[in-house]
């Protein structure tokens, strides 16, 4: 594995604890890496203990893990934010909501390299999410 970071995961966050957690742990799950990626969690001034525990679990992941705190400023800017702090060639957004797949950070870092522009993933809407949910 390339000591470099190559991808930097960029998750923006306020007063998701929990399901930070599932996120995160996830990311210590990925496979076909063979490159180093870190992860960056901005927390936008939540009230649940939430930069705490990413401070608690940066000391258990195989991954570098920090923690930007800024103060509610919605999750555009927390993003940018979270843009500024990182080291990767590649940069990948996601929620902390949302559990990625075991091959993630693999498949768009190969799509990344492959690729002239942006890419993105898909995005799976629930069936009975509101009209707004599936205009994404």
């Amino acid at each position: 594995m390339q000591n470099r970071i190559i991808a930097s995961i960029i998750i923006p966050t306020y007063d998701r604890r929990e399901t930070l957690a599932a996120a995160l742990s996830a990311l210590e799950r990925q496979e076909g890496c063979d490159f180093a990626f870190e992860v960056i969690v901005v927390d936008d001034g939540s009230r649940d203990a939430t930069a705490e525990m990413v401070e608690q679990t940066a000391a258990t992941v195989s991954y570098p893990l920090r923690c930007v705190r800024v103060s509610r400023c919605g999750p555009g800017l927390a993003r940018n934010r979270g843009v500024e702090a990182a080291a990767g060639d590649a940069v990948l957004f996601t929620d902390s909501d949302c559990v990625p797949r075991p091959g993630w950070v693999a498949a768009l870092v190969r799509a990344v390299q492959e690729a002239d522009g942006p890419v993105g993933g898909p995005t799976a809407v629930p069936a009975r999410a509101s009209w707004s949910a599936r205009c994404v």
